[in-house]
């Protein structure tokens, strides 16, 4: 279906045409003035000169040549020469029908899907949800099934903050409460209780109880920064997503094709700004290690091509991208922290700069990439996760087609060093849950009977 700002000009068009004039004037915008009209069009002062005429005139011939029109049910020319339009209703309530008898809504599907990552939700796992909680996640759950009906592929993520000093408190806050709990028993052997020790109303007022103490108590800020300390971090690997790296937020700022148009065009600019870009993800990092102490960061979501090609040379990537992620991956390593870069696309030609620059996992290796040779490459020196081409992730998808797609990576890139099967892009797993549980059953039938041992 064309849009109803399509068949507007349309009909602008012949009645421009219609009274002897330029049909390319007939360009409706939405009005500024609801009190007065619905759509306004500017055609008549425009075409002033050309026609050697005052722009009311022209406006009221316009006027005149639309008078049986199907769609407007009021046109006006205005002075000094606007054209005001109301619309029929009896147009847009048939619209409406033939849109909603329309099984994609008229909307028109993106050309070229997008990957897009959506964070919301914003929630202090410290504290208790509230209202503001609620609003977050329904924009954010808004925009990404509109994103998805669009066409684009869009992964939601829900960021839970405060992951720190606030556990901590509410840890020594508890144990001062229950110290009977079987938590702060080092010793305890048997099955932790399947219910928490405390609700969400109980919540509520623990830790404002534990945060004022904190600040009277140095003594029980040293224990709460210590029990902070240990949480997981001896049986877990702990991960932090920094999401958008610096192609993406300059494309983000500016659009995608003027990014790559300055890259040429204001090469010092845009050095400029990738330097402010890159200062504010270090200060990001710096944060992030200080506060949580995460085994690994993984950098999400810079995508330097597209399946088949990189977006620009690999001279221009290293022009300008490969001095600012080596400052903020030397910066990771200096403090023990695994540095994982997300990159769902074509990145062959520059495997070797990410070695060296400090990439230690490439997550989202896509099959279009010559898997084996850059296994060769790098595969001491760079994990390579992926390999499982995303199209499995699919509702629809059947079980004999997860399989057969995850036995093919494993059978042809299972052998190569530095290899882990995964699906290719950037998600904590699969959009749909039964195509990771799949895929991670076959990954483990292969492990076993390769190599005689499965997780």
């Amino acid at each position: 279906m064309k849009q109803i700002l399509d068949l507007i000009n349309a009909e602008l068009v012949r009645g421009f045409e219609t009274a002897g004039y330029d049909g390319s004037l007939g360009r409706a915008t939405l009005s500024n003035r609801p009190d007065l009209c619905e759509y306004q069009c500017n055609g008549a002062m425009a075409g002033a000169k050309q026609y050697k005429k005052a722009p009311i005139m022209i406006a009221g011939d316009v006027v005149a040549a639309l008078k049986d029109s199907e769609l407007f049910e009021e046109t006006a020319a205005v002075t000094p020469g606007f054209i005001n339009l109301k619309l029929k209703r009896e147009f847009v309530a048939d619209y409406l029908r033939r849109m909603q008898a329309d099984p994609d809504l008229s909307v028109e599907k993106a050309a070229h899907p997008r990957t897009v990552m959506i964070d919301y939700g914003g929630a202090n796992v410290a504290k208790p949800l509230h209202v503001g909680h609620l609003r977050s996640a329904i924009i954010g759950e808004s925009l990404k099934r509109i994103g998805r009906f669009m066409g684009d592929k869009v992964i939601g993520d829900v960021h839970l903050g405060d992951w720190g000093l606030q556990m901590g408190l509410i840890i020594t806050e508890l144990k001062k409460r229950q110290p009977d709990l079987p938590y702060f028993q080092e010793d305890f052997q048997g099955e932790y209780p399947a219910e928490a020790p405390f609700t969400i109303g109980d919540l509520e007022e623990i830790y404002p109880a534990a945060s004022k103490k904190s600040k009277e108590d140095e003594t029980y800020r040293e224990e709460a920064l210590e029990a902070k300390s240990k949480i997981d971090q001896d049986k877990y690997l702990t991960m932090v997503v920094m999401g958008t790296g610096i192609f993406e937020q300059l494309h983000m700022l500016m659009t995608f094709e003027d990014t790559l148009m300055n890259f040429l065009l204001e090469p010092e600019a845009m050095h400029e700004l990738i330097d402010v870009i890159c200062e504010y993800r270090l200060t990001y990092m710096k944060l992030v290690v200080e506060h949580l102490h995460p085994d690994c960061i993984v950098s999400h979501e810079d995508d330097w091509g597209s399946k088949t090609s990189l977006f620009m040379s690999p001279e221009v990537w290293r022009e300008f991208f490969k001095e600012p992620y080596r400052k903020l991956y030397s910066y990771l390593h200096s403090q023990g922290v695994i540095v994982m870069h997300h990159g769902d696309s074509y990145m062959e030609p520059i495997v070797e700069d990410m070695a060296e620059i400090g990439v230690d996992i490439w997550q989202g290796v896509l099959n279009t990439n010559n898997i084996p040779l850059i296994s060769e490459k790098v595969g001491d020196r760079m994990l390579l996760m992926g390999g499982i081409d995303s199209v499995i992730d699919r509702e629809d998808a059947t079980e004999e087609e997860i399989r057969k797609e995850t036995r093919r990576a494993c059978n042809e890139y299972g052998h190569l060093k530095g290899y882990w099967p995964g699906i290719t892009y950037g998600g904590p797993g699969t959009i749909y849950p039964h195509v990771e549980e799949i895929v991670i059953d076959e990954i483990n039938r292969y492990n076993k009977e390769r190599f005689g041992v499965a997780i």
